[in-house]
């Protein structure tokens, strides 16, 4: 849908994912698979929203505590264990 989303946002993804294009790396696999058979265009979509998704994940590891505990057998949702003197285990007090 045109119009939708953050186009600054869309621009440095896209540079990224051509610029990903021209490497050894797993981006580069992608972008050439999804180019061959769609279009140049759909490529860097689908690499930029890669890129989104690495950025997130290593975004969401690093913000941990190396103190914090992760429960790992809970509900599932890598929810921190709620610790006494901090605002819903997120360390905020």
């Amino acid at each position: 849908m045109p119009g939708s989303g953050n186009g600054y946002l869309a621009q440095v993804l896209g540079e990224a994912a051509v610029g990903a294009g021209r490497t050894m790396t797993f981006l580069n696999e992608r972008y050439r698979r999804i180019a061959r058979r769609r279009s140049e265009r759909r490529a860097i979509v689908a690499a930029g929203t890669s890129i989104q998704h690495v950025r997130a994940t290593l975004s969401r590891s690093l913000r941990l505590d190396p103190g914090d505990e992760v429960d790992h057998h809970g509900s599932g949702d890598g929810e921190q264990k709620s610790q006494p003197g901090r605002v819903g285990g997120m360390g905020l007090a």
